[in-house]
């Protein structure tokens, strides 16, 4: 089976797909259009699937043996594009990080396993909500991966200094890190601008509670453990000369570290009541979502390394330790990371242009542009990965 050579001939019309994806982005859990397009070309190749209409299931190969998981997911971001392009999205959506193009990839791999003799069974998985961290934990809740025995997810780059098609296989270990978001509402005692002793000022408590948690990276955190703390929202106040009555700060943290998270989020409780008291103030700390460490298994990890190697050659297949001598993490957070923390899974980054070719936009760029000739190397590697899993663990 060339798999590659098969998964060039659906170039053409993966591209249709592609492109019908990227006009139609939508976000979070409503994927109604999303999932239309993708089930309409399930149909049209006569592959069943679940969908409840947020997520849609695949499986193909044998009900015994090993069952491997391929994930895609398919949510865009509240993001207006700026791209230029023909097929360009006009809703105010916008596939910024990529998630249609793993979607056409893992549509690919479906058409191709359909046909192919599986020692066990694949499940592909469509999942929405990725870009607000819920929903890999709402597909588990579902029970869909219960008797899943292991699982790979690819994520498409751009504004790489790979050629397009190169694949970075993450070595085993935690590749991408804890995310939580937070909620803070300081309440105070609003007036009169011209008399703040009258008042209780949540405008001054809530600017020093922004540099008094800094201090968790300085001073309570382990050098050696990489912490990002990040305020991305502050809202307070309407007028010049009025101290409102409270401010509402909005951010996120991210560790590697699982320990080091549940520490934070004690700590960020503890630093913001105490500070608040001490302006006479009080607050309200609430979390919203988020998510564990990404957790690669070494067995899986290798495994895949091998498959690609395969199917590519060495010369455009790396592993995370390669690319960066110094350190196999990454920076976003990914909520693939709860299916990781179920069963051992690996995490495969694509390059989808290089930035001397002029895809210089990085992830999340209003004028982000990614190369569709990456689109058969997906494919590839979903397939590729899959069917080197079950072959390696014997099938029945």
């Amino acid at each position: 089976m060339d798999i590659l050579k098969q998964a060039k001939a659906l170039s053409d019309e993966l591209k249709e797909i592609y492109q019908q994806l990227h006009k139609n982005p939508e976000l979070g859990f409503e994927l109604d259009k999303t999932v239309e397009i993708i089930t309409l070309y399930l149909d049209k190749i006569n592959v069943k699937y679940h969908t409840d209409g947020k997520f849609i299931l695949c499986e193909m190969g044998k009900n015994e043996g090993e069952t491997f998981l391929l994930r895609a997911d398919m949510d865009a971001l509240p993001i207006s594009e700026e791209s230029g392009l023909p097929y360009a999205s006009q809703n105010g959506n916008c596939h910024a990080c990529g998630h249609d193009m793993h979607a056409t990839m893992l549509l690919g791999a479906v058409k191709l396993l359909k046909d192919a003799d599986l020692k066990g069974k694949v499940l592909c998985l469509f999942q929405p909500a990725e870009e607000t961290l819920q929903g890999a934990k709402y597909v588990l809740g579902k029970g869909v991966l219960d008797n899943v025995t292991a699982g790979m997810m690819l994520h498409t780059m751009t504004a790489m200094p790979f050629e397009t098609g190169t694949v970075i296989v993450s070595s085993a270990g935690e590749s991408a890190p804890s995310a939580d978001y937070f909620t803070i509402r300081i309440k105070g005692k609003g007036g009169h601008g011209s008399s703040p002793h009258l008042c209780t000022d949540p405008i001054l408590a809530s600017a020093n509670l922004i540099t008094s948690l800094q201090a968790l990276n300085s001073r309570e955190i382990p050098q050696n453990k990489p912490f990002v703390l990040t305020f991305g929202e502050i809202h307070g106040g309407e007028a010049h000369n009025i101290i409102p009555d409270q401010v509402t700060l909005k951010g996120t943290f991210r560790t590697f570290d699982e320990n080091i998270r549940q520490t934070v989020r004690t700590r960020l409780c503890e630093i913001s009541q105490s500070v608040s008291q001490t302006f006479k103030a009080t607050s309200e700390v609430t979390f919203d979502s988020g998510c564990p460490t990404l957790l690669n298994d070494k067995n899986v990890s290798q495994c895949v390394h091998q498959a690609l190697v395969n199917l590519l050659g060495k010369g455009k297949v790396f592993t995370s330790d390669e690319v960066n001598k110094n350190s196999s993490l990454g920076n976003g957070s990914e909520d693939f990371s709860y299916i990781s923390h179920k069963i051992p899974t690996v995490m495969v980054a694509i390059s989808a242009g290089k930035n001397a070719d002029g895809f210089s936009y990085p992830l999340h760029n209003p004028k982000v542009k990614f190369d569709l000739n990456a689109i058969p190397f997906g494919v590839a590697v979903y397939t590729a990965s899959a069917i080197e899993y079950l072959n390696k663990k014997g099938g029945v």
